[in-house]
């Protein structure tokens, strides 16, 4: 595993666990996050993305989780008063260094260490074939539910263990606790044993999902009430 230190402009957010690969969709509205965005769009730098421990995204700076992963910027579309819409992709992993203090422009900064290359561990091909088969019946029964962009536009398709355990970490609708704890794993190989766990559990779920929504657009709508000829809407 390589690593490198840097400092790194943080962007906690309440309910997402961006993992490497993985796209994230946000819209920028607080000034602190739109001189971050700029200062990143302009540099063409990574800024960090951290769940949050405690406190909330708007307001007082709160207090984020110690393990994160970068987003660097692919797309950014400007609209009144500043605020922005951003497309942006998960892409190394990262550890605080420091506690995040605020910058001049009121977002928040640490010291980090980037994990710039992760080893692929020996996994066994019985495991990368079980997971790889469980993650594209997975993504078939959500695409059936709420189409391709509920995975976070993910490719399920992987050719080796650690790219692999990325793609099924972030296609999976699991808590973001449990992401994040996926995202902690340093072990490819531990990580994939977790998520055929979690494969495992979730699949039946959403497949009985899938089976309600199937029979809810299958059903006739009801008739509308009425009086005489007219509808009571």
């Amino acid at each position: 595993m390589d690593t490198l230190d840097r400092d790194l402009p943080l962007f906690p957010l309440g309910q997402v666990v961006l993992v490497p690969g993985m796209l994230l969709r946000l819209h920028i509205f607080e000034e602190r996050y739109k001189a971050l965005i700029g200062r990143c769009h302009v540099a063409e730098q990574p800024f960090g993305v951290l769940l949050i421990r405690s406190g909330r995204e708007v307001g007082p700076p709160a207090e984020p989780e110690r393990v994160g992963c970068t987003a660097r910027i692919l797309e950014l579309e400007r609209l009144p008063e500043g605020r922005m819409n951003i497309v942006a992709i998960g892409e190394q992993r990262f550890t605080l260094l420091t506690d995040p203090a605020p910058a001049e422009d009121g977002f928040l900064l640490a010291r980090v260490r980037l994990v710039t290359r992760e080893d692929a561990p020996s996994v066994p091909l019985t495991l990368m074939q079980a997971v790889a088969t469980q993650l594209e019946l997975y993504v078939n029964a959500v695409t059936s539910i709420a189409g391709a962009e509920a995975l976070n536009d993910v490719p399920v398709l992987a050719s080796d263990s650690v790219t692999l355990s990325f793609r099924v970490g972030a296609a999976l609708k699991i808590r973001p606790r449990e992401r994040q704890k996926l995202l902690e794993t340093d072990d490819a190989l531990d990580r994939l044993t977790r998520e055929l766990a979690l494969l495992g559990r979730e699949l039946p779920r959403i497949r009985r999902d899938a089976r309600i929504a199937r029979a809810v657009q299958a059903s006739p709508p009801p008739e509308a009430k009425s009086i005489g000829p007219f509808s009571l809407n």
